[in-house]
């Protein structure tokens, strides 16, 4: 099955990012969910991309120094308001913007009984490993870019013999960088390989042609429309199919 993940809920709308109306869309659209986490000063796990959110008089006052409720005040959720508003049946993928973060949000998905719907993105190595400490049940995604590999100390294979290694379950890169090669490289060692971020349908169409696990957009129901086709052309699986 091919897992479909609206970016931070998606921008065809009017909706704000990470915002609870853009992630019911999501969900109403049959897709999963993306997006980002950081730690308030109070220790909750909020869903916000960036370091900082306008503030007074449009001043940017830093994620990390305000409390919860105070960030709710600019339109941050946090991931308990997430699961509370829309439960946990969708997999949800989160990029650890700040390390400090997981623990809050491992603490939170387990109340839910979401963990292991649950997919924390890095780019780190090391820190999935320390992640994978933590927790046996969470899904664990390395994100890089694959061909650069090549050029560097590490090539793609031990680089995912490294990943097999580190029990980390899927590698992301965006999905024009995969080649056949590539893919089956990740399957043969049991690694899922998710692309990102296909915005035009045709480059949507590629991407789940290259035989992916994952995809995320911004476009959700182009995302969703291709999908839908695509699966009726292929008789391959989408996260669209209705359960049997």
């Amino acid at each position: 099955m091919v897992l479909l993940f609206a970016h931070r809920g998606g921008t065809d709308h009017d909706h704000p990012e990470n915002s609870i109306a853009a992630m019911a869309r999501a969900l109403d659209l049959g897709l999963s969910l993306e997006s980002d986490v950081r730690l308030s000063i109070d220790g909750v796990a909020v869903l916000v991309h960036d370091p900082y959110v306008r503030g007074d008089r449009f001043f940017p006052r830093r994620v990390r120094r305000l409390t919860a409720a105070k960030l709710a005040g600019y339109g941050v959720i946090t991931l308990d308001e997430l699961y509370r508003e829309l439960g946990t049946d969708f997999e949800l993928s989160i990029d650890v913007k700040d390390p400090a973060a997981v623990p809050a949000t491992l603490a939170v998905a387990d109340r839910a009984g979401a963990t292991e719907r649950l997919w924390l993105v890095h780019d780190s190595i090391y820190t999935l490993q320390h992640i994978r400490q933590a927790s046996e049940a969470v899904r664990l995604m390395h994100e890089t870019r694959l061909p650069e590999l090549d050029r560097r100390t590490i090539g793609y294979e031990h680089h995912m013999d490294l990943l097999v290694r580190s029990r980390i379950d899927a590698q992301n890169t965006h999905w024009s960088r995969w080649t056949p090669t590539l893919v089956e490289a990740c399957h043969s060692r049991g690694l899922l390989a998710f692309g990102s971020i296909a915005q035009r349908r045709k480059h949507m169409e590629q991407a789940l042609a290259k035989g992916l696990d994952g995809l995320y957009t911004d476009f959700v129901q182009d995302l969703a429309e291709v999908a839908a086709t695509f699966k009726a052309v292929s008789g391959g699986e989408s996260e669209l199919d209705e359960p049997a």
